[in-house]
């Protein structure tokens, strides 16, 4: 195989928004971070979002010197966050970060779909869990809870399918009380935390995991802050990303200790830590991977190949995959 011309295309691919729905992936990390310049008057965080398939969140957290996300001026380079850790928990079915607002479809060998939702508000939190796809249902009809009407007594008994219906055109029921991953009517509300539960996604995006899924699929819900992942001898972190930066002082005052723990279990004995950079990652907490430990040299490239239980348990399956590929 040409790894070169393969390179190439994933690079090229990786600009666009439909390819940050569905491409291979190698290991750890999806996609690359890219940049755009707004062209249009008046062009919106929120409409540059939706063509990256990106939340306007994480947009937000990427650029923080955009203080109008409904008015970006014209000619304005901005940072587009579509490279993403993938989970490490599973990579079988559909797995959502709650923390990042983040969906994972694993469609089987090296392929992978990946969009942002939306999620339960304060007090109708989307649960955390394990379950499946039980129903998919096109065009559906959006029956409110007693809950909701009690909340929203003007709204019917049930709204018809059409452009107005809150479930947008397509809605996958997971079997968690009427919580379901659908369309929406309201596509500034992807990535936010403004559902009754359910999670909401693009129009495009939500189309897409609907052809893709069948019933039965295994879904995880869950709430994870930060990721790791290897690239050959690197350890990348993600954090998720957040609107409300924390001030200098307190990021050396009150370390996260947990997290501190975490990155020094996950690089392993001899890997080489960058403390500097993973303070910056949590002060800057824009949701983009970032290395933070290395290998050194002897442990990957030494004449005495180090044996799998010296190397970190992932970093072992970029070792076999350099093997695999560079014979």
């Amino acid at each position: 195989m040409n790894f070169r011309l393969l390179f190439l295309v994933l690079a090229f691919m990786t600009v666009s928004a439909a390819a940050q729905a569905d491409r291979p992936v190698k290991g750890d990390i999806l996609g690359e971070v890219v940049y755009y310049t707004t062209q249009k008057k008046n062009e919106s965080l929120y409409s540059v979002a939706q063509k990256f398939s990106l939340s306007v969140v994480e947009l937000q957290a990427a650029n923080p010197e955009v203080k109008n996300p409904w008015q970006v001026k014209t000619g304005t380079k901005l940072t587009i966050p579509t490279m993403h850790i993938l989970p490490g928990i599973t990579r079988d079915g559909i797995v959502i970060n709650l923390s990042q607002s983040r969906l994972y479809y694993f469609k089987g060998g090296n392929v992978v779909l990946s969009f942002p939702v939306a999620q339960g508000k304060k007090g109708w939190e989307t649960p955390v869990a394990a379950t499946q796809v039980y129903a998919k249902r096109k065009d559906p009809i959006w029956t409110p809870t007693p809950r909701i009407r009690a909340e929203n007594p003007d709204l019917p008994e049930f709204w018809p399918a059409g452009p107005d219906n809150p479930l947008g055109k397509y809605a996958i029921s997971l079997g968690l009380n009427g919580i379901m991953i659908h369309g929406t009517n309201a596509p500034s509300s992807v990535g936010k935390r403004v559902s009754h539960g359910c999670m909401r996604m693009y129009a495009d995006d939500v189309e897409t995991l609907f052809n893709a899924v069948k019933v039965g699929t295994p879904v995880l819900l869950m709430k994870k802050p930060y990721e790791f992942g290897w690239h050959r001898e690197t350890m990348y972190l993600q954090l998720e990303p957040r609107l409300k930066k924390l001030k200098a002082e307190d990021v050396k005052m009150k370390p996260d200790l947990d997290l501190y723990a975490a990155i020094q279990k996950e690089a392993g004995a001899g890997a080489i830590i960058d403390w500097n950079a993973v303070e910056e990652a949590v002060l800057k907490a824009d949701g983009i991977p970032v290395p933070v430990a290395k290998l050194p040299e002897e442990m990957v490239m030494g004449p005495a190949k180090p044996s799998m239980d010296e190397l970190p348990r992932r970093a072992s399956l970029f070792y076999i995959f350099q093997q695999a590929s560079n014979p």
